[in-house]
């Protein structure tokens, strides 16, 4: 048979030599294509035994194929002389966002249109006095992170006085932020969640331990609610406020797009919200969207929520990382298999 192995061009010195150690054929077929249907396609040809070699210097995405279909030479798109597909993204999120989904997506080819509804507004006088009496400082968002500094400066705090403070943050995005102040997060869960945040957090506190949870207005209850259940006790500091400035005209959501990428629950209520405010005015709401990615459970619950009430179809993915890396990751990963089909 054959084997496919998406996303793995700089694993694949070690995805050959495993693969023969194990028996395969140093002579199988191989071949490695890189960019598919972007600007700068290539496609490499080899074996098994030197495929590696070959492609060391291969641009990433790039897909490999191991077997007789790598043999095949069948054309299409761009070397058929068809122009290739540009896939178009549409980001809705604030615009510190979207701006950096649009820095990583474009140098992959794929085209994104920004749709910065979201505004970030932090609240440094918000910071609580006596920081230090704290356990554990929580956050669940990189904003939150950047306010919970801002508010530092603001009061004239000594970062030196956080040296007994633990950190915890919901994902690897949020901890990558922390980790730029000089702090590296005490407690990531598994899953970048409010819920399994919550349950993490409950795992490795104790009673006497006091918790902070730097928050933003309208954050999901899910990390509350699961402290709440297993009886752990907190303080609230509402450090920014992110609310949607939805205009009264439909975000384009007629026009052809592949994916949208909601940052947030709230990203979810303000597009719609946009979408409501047009078909007050006559147009009429989409009857589906591209396909979602929704950057984490709230973001993916409130527009599941809101499709089924309007009656709106679409597929929803939730990136296993929080972060901008990781929703182009995911968005990748559908690109090269449809292009691979």
């Amino acid at each position: 048979g054959t084997l496919i192995f998406m996303m793995g061009i700089h694993l694949l010195d070690h995805i050959a030599s495993e693969l023969i150690k194990s028996g395969k054929d140093p002579k199988t077929p191989a071949c490695v294509l890189s960019r598919g249907y972007m600007p700068g396609e290539k496609r490499i040809d080899g074996c098994l035994g030197d495929i590696a070699e070959l492609a060391k210097d291969a641009d990433t995405p790039g897909i490999i194929v191991i077997g007789d279909a790598a043999a095949m030479r069948l054309t299409g798109g761009t070397c058929s002389g068809e122009e290739p597909k540009v896939f178009r993204v549409l980001a809705v999120g604030s615009e510190s966002f979207d701006l950096k989904l649009d820095e990583k997506l474009s140098t992959l080819g794929v085209d994104v249109v920004k749709c910065d509804l979201l505004k970030i507004k932090t609240i440094p006088e918000a910071f609580p006095e006596g920081i230090t009496e704290y356990s554990w400082v929580i956050f669940t968002s990189a904003a939150g992170v950047r306010g919970f500094f801002e508010g530092m400066i603001s009061r004239g705090e000594d970062i030196r006085r956080l040296g007994t403070v633990k950190f915890a943050c919901v994902g690897k995005g949020t901890s990558g932020i922390l980790k730029k102040y000089g702090i590296k997060a005490d407690l990531i869960p598994e899953e970048a969640n409010g819920l399994c945040l919550g349950r993490t957090l409950a795992g490795a506190v104790t009673k006497d331990d006091r918790l902070l949870l730097m928050l933003g207005t309208n954050a999901s209850s899910a990390l509350r609610e699961e402290l709440d259940a297993t009886g752990r006790s907190y303080d609230i500091c509402t450090i920014y406020e992110a609310a949607a400035d939805a205009p009264d005209t439909a975000l384009g959501i007629h026009d052809p797009f592949d994916f949208i990428v909601f940052s947030s629950a709230a990203a979810v209520r303000g597009f719609f919200t946009t979408q409501e405010n047009a078909a007050r005015s006559g147009s009429d709401l989409p009857k589906a969207i591209p396909m979602a990615v929704c950057m984490g459970r709230a973001a993916a619950e409130e527009l599941e929520a809101y499709c089924k009430r309007a009656g709106i179809k679409t597929d929803i993915l939730i990136p296993s990382v929080m972060s901008a890396d990781g929703v182009c990751e995911t968005i990748m990963n559908i690109v090269n298999a449809r292009i691979s089909l």
